[in-house]
């Protein structure tokens, strides 16, 4: 595609003529400015100090009067011209850039003739080779989560008891106690704040899971925490497996003032082991090591994770859920630590 033959002004030349244009409309507003001075002067010259002049007895203008109305006339009639050539130069310089952008567009297409490739919009991503892909970690869930791995169930030998009384609290968990166990796991439920902004729940349930027994503790409408349950928190020689496990140690001081020690963050443990198993995902959560490691599948299911964990009755799909989660991090425990 060639460049037309129309004979068009240059760039320059349109410059030259806005800038003509400019200076000509700029003498005009001057010269309007210079004429109602001159009027305003003439007509205070023309009468007596004091009288206004009266049109009816005098109705013809003045020889001075006449000049300024014909001095007027050719100020209006200069910027009226001025203002029409400023707009005809504006177009006429938006036609020249166009043509200067055609022509560039083309002088670069018959550089690029001879070329089969296409240039790719700096918009367009390229495509990793299938080298790199192969090297690439597998980072999807679909291939982490196996749709055949069964749900995660504590075993038939644990017993799961739930308690909103606090002196069935410190009985059950001094017989927890009692067996000498030093790792257990821990988890925490809280009914979830919908409202974008407003304040988190106060802690509702806690569980902790043992080597048989997995204890439900129902805490959403106590002010304080039963004696023996703060003991078991402090103790730094009971360790508390899970995930985000300082979360939930904070979650508790913020609710009941307790400073919860012997934390033990399942995420930190992959951290100093040497298994294939992790090359299979960056991901650490609670739910990527229980398919990992443990062969099984952890449900979240959200009908029963972001249910009301304050009621007085739970669920029994309540009651399971709390309880798997409690008994996974445990068995995450001991599965880490034999690597």
């Amino acid at each position: 595609m060639g460049v037309p033959a129309t004979k068009h002004a240059t760039v320059s030349e349109v410059v030259k003529l806005n800038t003509n244009a400019t200076s000509q409309i700029t003498f005009c507003r001057r010269r309007a400015t210079d004429i109602r001075h001159l009027q305003t002067t003439a007509v205070a010259a023309g009468r007596p100090k004091g009288k206004k002049r009266d049109p009816q007895s005098d109705p013809s203008p003045s020889p001075r009067r006449r000049q300024i109305q014909r001095i007027d006339s050719h100020a209006n009639s200069s910027a009226t011209t001025a203002k029409t050539d400023g707009t005809i130069i504006a177009k006429e310089r938006q036609e020249v850039e166009e043509l200067e952008e055609l022509k560039d567009q083309t002088i670069t297409t018959a550089a690029n003739g001879n070329d089969n490739e296409k240039s790719v919009p700096k918009t367009t991503k390229r495509k990793l080779p299938k080298t790199l892909l192969q090297l690439t970690p597998q980072t999807n869930d679909d291939q982490v989560f196996k749709p055949d791995l069964p749900n995660i169930k504590y075993p038939q030998h644990y017993t799961v008891s739930c308690s909103s009384d606090p002196f069935e609290m410190n009985t059950r968990l001094r017989t927890l106690l009692s067996k000498k166990e030093v790792v257990f796991g821990l988890d925490l439920e809280w009914q979830p704040q919908f409202k974008k902004g407003g304040p988190m729940h106060k802690t509702a349930l806690i569980q902790i899971c043992g080597s048989d027994t997995i204890l439900l503790f129902q805490v959403a409408r106590l002010e304080t925490l039963p004696t023996e349950l703060i003991s078991f928190l402090k103790n730094e020689n009971i360790f508390k497996a899970g995930v985000n496990i300082k979360g939930d140690g904070q979650k508790l001081f913020r609710d009941f003032n307790v400073c919860t020690n012997g934390l033990v963050e399942l995420q930190l443990m992959t951290q100093h082991i040497d298994s294939p198993l992790l090359m299979r995902t960056h991901k650490r959560s609670l739910s990527v090591l229980t398919s990992l490691f443990l062969e099984m599948n952890m449900p979240k299911t959200k009908s029963v994770r972001l249910s009301n964990w304050s009621k007085a009755n739970l669920t029994p799909k309540q009651m399971l859920y709390a309880a798997c989660d409690a008994y996974d991090k445990i068995e995450q425990y001991q599965q880490l630590k034999l690597k």
